[in-house]
């Protein structure tokens, strides 16, 4: 509607009038008709596609009263609350860290775990890893072994036997043994998977440190030569320290 103060329009659906004025600077009458034209122009030289979507008008909201900030803690109150936290009472917020920062956490535990089972069971080559596995997986089929011939007994047995809570719980100690192993075995094919990984980051470590101890002991012959030139030199006598050295004195003999 258009004819009367302030441009209003109803939308599909809509059971009241809304002014333009009320949705901003870009529906104003003078906004929308360049919209209007440079949405025709785009459509003849084939640029954009226009896509008709509803829109939901803007609504401006009034808040009663003042909105205050949150007054900081000082004095007793401060103290109070800080011993608070430090008894536990109130909970720190945990600290949120990177993705990257949380892999490289994970990687380090990884290494601190395999570097201790190595020192355990002092495994020095690949091969003493592969053995060490080959051990584990026996001791695993062999468990399994056993829960089965247990699970045979159990299924004879009749209900209400004395014997059936027994062999259920030599069943759970199987189980929590297997648990073991098998991270066991897992943690020995981690190894086995990033020994060639971690045997290549170590060796790239010794370049590194082998290129500065080399340029170290460059940059100490040079030092060590400038040393030496400067004790082959003659000391200044103490005439010469008195008359301000002795290219001052040549000099003043030269004048």
């Amino acid at each position: 509607m258009t004819d009367r103060k302030y441009v209003t329009i109803c939308p599909p659906g809509g059971e009241r009038n809304i002014r333009l004025q009320s949705l901003g600077e870009n529906y104003e009458p003078e906004a929308l008709h360049l919209r209007i034209l440079r949405i025709k122009a785009d459509r003849l030289l084939g640029k954009t596609k226009v896509i008709e979507q509803p829109m939901t008008p803007k609504r401006k909201m009034r808040l009663r009263g003042t909105v205050r900030r949150k007054s900081k803690a000082r004095g007793i109150r401060a103290l109070y609350y800080k011993w608070l936290y430090y008894l536990g009472v109130f909970k720190r917020r945990p600290k949120v860290y990177g993705s990257a920062f949380t892999t490289a956490r994970w990687q380090l535990n990884a290494y601190i775990k395999q570097f201790d089972y190595v020192a355990k069971y002092n495994l020095k080559t690949r091969d003493d890893v592969e053995q060490r596995l080959r051990v584990v997986q026996h001791e695993i089929s062999g468990q399994i072994d056993e829960r089965e011939e247990i699970r045979a007994v159990l299924r004879c047995l009749e209900t209400g036997d004395a014997e059936i809570q027994e062999q259920l719980e030599k069943i759970e100690k199987i189980n929590v043994q297997l648990k073991k192993l098998r991270s066991e075995a897992k943690l020995c094919v981690q190894i086995l998977e990033q020994q060639p990984q971690i045997k290549s980051k170590i060796d790239k470590a010794h370049e590194v440190k082998t290129f500065e101890t080399e340029r170290g002991k460059e940059n100490g012959r040079t030092s060590n030569h400038h040393l030496e030139h400067r004790r082959d030199e003659a000391a200044p006598t103490r005439e010469q320290r008195s008359s301000g050295g002795a290219r001052s004195s040549d000099t003043i003999q030269r004048r």
